[in-house]
This record gives structure tokens, C-alpha cells and sequence, in this order.
């Protein structure tokens, strides 16, 4: 059964080292527009019958590709006049589907407000397989195999004793 992750925007925003720069200060649209890249190109949401709501503070203020989220099943939000907590909260009471739906954040206020009405999901444990597979990635291509070596070393033995 498909499932519907409704992210806490800016909170799962700080959570990600890409978007968010450890010195100076934090540029929310940046970080906005970086979340919905990261959600679109890692799709940490797994299958494409998934659907992510992310839903930011305040009011709309972001040039997205709005058919291109829609096209990836995700659906952009703003609070606008109440918090995204508060928000979030009423959202869930008016799913029919609370069963399928999942809430990420790292929110502790938020997380006690939603107990016994939906799973509530740590962000890192959201985004952390999208990381670890593309730290993985990374490592292979650094670095090859024992027995690949021993086979690569024995090829070049074979051409370079001929030759000499």
C-alpha cells in the first residue's frame, strides 16, 4: 500500500548538511528549493506510488517547477498564518488515510501532539538510506575489490613478462 510522508519543511531542511551551510547564516529559499531537488532526484520516499507533502512556515515564497512536483508526486504547502506544527496537526485529523501516513520530523512538541495518530518519523531516518547509499557509491568508486587487483595485477603480468 502506498504511503503519504508529510514532511516538517524547514525541520527536515536542517537536517541536511548539503542544504544548509554550518557557518553564516541559514538562506531559508535555498534550503527550500534544495529539499525539493534532493526529494525529486533521491526520492528518499522509495516507490513512486508515494506521495510527500512538505510543508514550510509562512507564505508561499519560492519559484518552484510546479508541474514538475506534481509529476513526482509532491505536494508543496505553506502554513501561512499558523504554524507548520499546528498546521501538520489539523491536516492529519482531516486524513482519511492516517493509517498509510507518516509524519517526519525531529519536532518533539510535534511528535507528542500526533501520539497514536499516525507514525511519526525521524528525519534522519528518512533521509539516512539516501545518504548511506550515496556514501557507498561514492566509496566504490574509489576503490576496488581485493580479488579485482589480484585479477588486474595478473592480466598485467601476463602482457608486461611477454614483452620482455
Amino acid at each position: 500500500m502506498a504511503r503519504h510522508y508529510i514532511l516538517d519543511g524547514y525541520n527536515v531542511m536542517m537536517r541536511l548538511p548539503e542544504l544548509v551551510r554550518k557557518s553564516g547564516p541559514v538562506r531559508l529559499e535555498p534550503g527550500r528549493e534544495g529539499l525539493l531537488q534532493f526529494l525529486m532526484q533521491y526520492r528518499p520516499q522509495g516507490s513512486p506510488r508515494n506521495r510527500v507533502t512538505v510543508v514550510f512556515d509562512g507564505f508561499a515564497q519560492i519559484q518552484a517547477n510546479w508541474a514538475r512536483l506534481r509529476q513526482e508526486g509532491i505536494r508543496l504547502l505553506f502554513s501561512e498564518g499558523e504554524s507548520a506544527d499546528d498546521f501538520i496537526v489539523k491536516k492529519i485529523s482531516s486524513l482519511k488515510d492516517a493509517p498509510e501516513t507518516w509524519v517526519v520530523t525531529d519536532d518533539r512538541e510535534l511528535t507528542l501532539r500526533l501520539y497514536r495518530t499516525v507514525e511519526v518519523m525521524p528525519a534522519a531516518s528518512f533521509i539516512s538510506g539516501i545518504l548511506t547509499k550515496k556514501e557507498e557509491t561514492s566509496e566504490e568508486k574509489k576503490s576496488i575489490s581485493p580479488k579485482a587487483e589480484r585479477e588486474i595485477t595478473d592480466e598485467l603480468k601476463k602482457i608486461w613478462l611477454k614483452k620482455t
